[in-house]
């Protein structure tokens, strides 16, 4: 008798995938256009797998200068979410969150910092509780760190992380804009390579 799916294993590579990926997904960004008072609109979510080694140039230029919001997944689900923002677009949305003139805000303090956490946190919830009413299993984030640094520096950490499991990188990833503007953010769910019991690769074939 065949072993079920995870709950993983279910959300990336099984039939349901895509239905399952585009309702968490919408609740996420429900959840920041909530947060901001105005549609946020996202892509299609989809499941993509790169090597350790091409991380960092599949995202862009390594020396550009962004802001990562990182958090735990655990319970049923074990890993990790990033939402990447350039530092601008950080900026902007900080001026929505805090009701501020576009433009005003020119460095992250402690509570645009706070504003951002919350951003990660709320939209990691929407993501995880989706999945939670799906499947029936809790599902947790850890509390959100956000850090501001060059994209190599912040995508190295992932990589130290993963690559002592594995040589790729599997994730689920949507890219959400404002309909008012060009803002665009990277929204990243990493599934713990320890919880594949093949290669990530094989998932896909």
């Amino acid at each position: 008798m065949s072993k079920p799916e995870s709950l993983w294993q279910q959300l990336i590579s099984g039939a349901q995938s895509e239905t399952m990926l585009q309702a968490a997904m919408d609740h996420a960004a429900l959840n920041l256009s909530d947060m901001v008072g105005q549609s946020i609109t996202i892509d299609v979510p989809g499941v993509t797998t790169v090597s350790i080694n091409d991380m960092i140039t599949y995202v862009g230029s390594p020396e550009a200068e962004i802001v990562g919001i990182y958090l735990l997944i655990d319970g049923e689900l074990q890993g990790q979410a990033l939402l990447m923002f350039s530092l601008h677009d950080a900026f902007y949305l900080i001026d929505l969150l805090m009701g501020r003139d576009v433009g005003e805000t020119v460095e992250l303090d402690d509570l645009s910092q706070s504003a951002l956490a919350e951003v990660g946190n709320l939209m990691l919830a929407g993501f995880l509780n989706t999945l939670a009413n799906i499947s029936g299993k809790p599902l947790r984030p850890s509390p959100p760190a956000v850090v501001v640094d060059m994209l190599g520096a912040i995508l190295n950490f992932i990589a130290a992380s993963v690559g002592a499991t594995s040589d790729e990188l599997v994730f689920v990833e949507t890219i959400f804009k404002d309909t008012d503007r060009i803002l665009e953010g990277r929204f990243w769910i990493l599934p713990d390579p320890s919880v594949f019991e093949s290669s990530a690769s094989n998932l896909f074939t």
